[in-house]
């Protein structure tokens, strides 16, 4: 069975299977190769099976325009060289198919297969895909890991795709390149990152640290929450953002008291207790130290952006 064929409804929920498909034109034709636009979504669709056994896709001729399919749960098994061998893959792979390339791939209920596919085409389409890493040596299989971007930005071109509101198009190629460009970061943050799972808690904690950066954080609890000592959190995070985490919470402060400073009349013990220090002579110390002058002299100057030394957070 191809994922093209008129006999799936386009969005459809039931009990042997889910289905949620977007088409670009109303035609049984799904194929579109557009030669004059650098990228058209043709198709987009996300598939789960439940108690359905099979669903096959078989293609010996391929198709005239690309495709690149998720594994977002479960498993599904790809026969990229066409010989009955296979390989079952899992989530958080990516599969990518050029055109005329030979198509062989299975989802089954056992797998508790759950798959995203898009189909596409357009001048800047090849260098698009290779941008992202697919390459002829590991044919056009990836682990890239789960995210769950990913399976959002195919729910939101399947949106596009069925309600074709002003501007879709131009919607639709975005998401397809942010699609491939989150494959591209995932993957060389998966070549750089010793452990991807300290780089994910480094990176919620930049996040944490950024949208709480007003409240009273101690690095020692933070750390403890994670189940890590003061000193293993420290260094994961200074292996992934470059500098320990209270001095990078530091920086993040500061860079809010330059701008409540040139921008607004706030006093500057507000300002103190607005970026997270309840003592102001503490928070000048430190604003000094970063900026190399006063908070007072820094609303004096106005915005001027604030002259940082090479290393002003040292012992912060």
């Amino acid at each position: 069975m191809h994922e093209n064929e008129p006999s799936y409804e386009r969005s459809r929920k039931s009990d042997d299977m889910y289905a949620n498909c977007g088409y670009l034109i109303d035609s049984m034709r799904d194929v579109i190769v557009d030669t004059e636009r650098p990228l058209t979504v043709g198709c987009c669709g996300c598939y789960r099976l439940i108690t359905r056994p099979q669903l096959r896709t078989y293609r010996p001729e391929g198709r005239a325009d690309y495709q690149i399919v998720y594994i977002n749960d479960g498993q599904a098994w790809f026969d990229k060289t066409m010989d009955g061998t296979g390989l079952v893959v899992g989530p958080g792979t990516m599969v990518a198919f050029r055109p005329g390339e030979p198509q062989s791939y299975v989802y089954t209920a056992d797998y508790r297969t759950d798959a995203c596919w898009v189909h596409f085409s357009g001048t800047a389409a090849e260098e698009m895909l290779r941008s992202a890493g697919f390459t002829d040596t590991q044919h056009g299989i990836m682990h890239v890991g789960t995210d769950p971007e990913f399976r959002r930005l195919f729910d939101s071109m399947i949106r596009e795709l069925q309600l074709r509101r002003e501007g879709f198009r131009q919607l639709l190629e975005y998401q397809l390149r942010s699609l491939v460009i989150r494959i591209r970061r995932q993957m060389a943050e998966n070549l750089t990152a010793s452990d991807p799972t300290s780089a994910t808690l480094v990176q919620d904690a930049i996040l944490y640290f950024n949208e709480h950066f007003s409240e009273d954080i101690s690095i020692t609890d933070y750390a403890a929450g994670l189940g890590m000592s003061d000193s293993t959190f420290t260094g994961l995070f200074k292996q992934a953002a470059g500098m320990p985490p209270k001095r990078y919470l530091t920086s993040v402060r500061m860079k809010h008291a330059y701008n409540l400073l040139t921008a607004t009349e706030y006093p500057v013990n507000e300002i103190a207790l607005m970026v997270g220090y309840d003592n102001p002579l503490y928070f000048s110390r430190l604003y000094r130290k970063y900026a190399g002058l006063s908070p007072s002299d820094q609303r004096r100057l106005g915005p001027q952006p604030p002259v940082v030394a090479p290393d002003p957070l040292t012992n912060a």
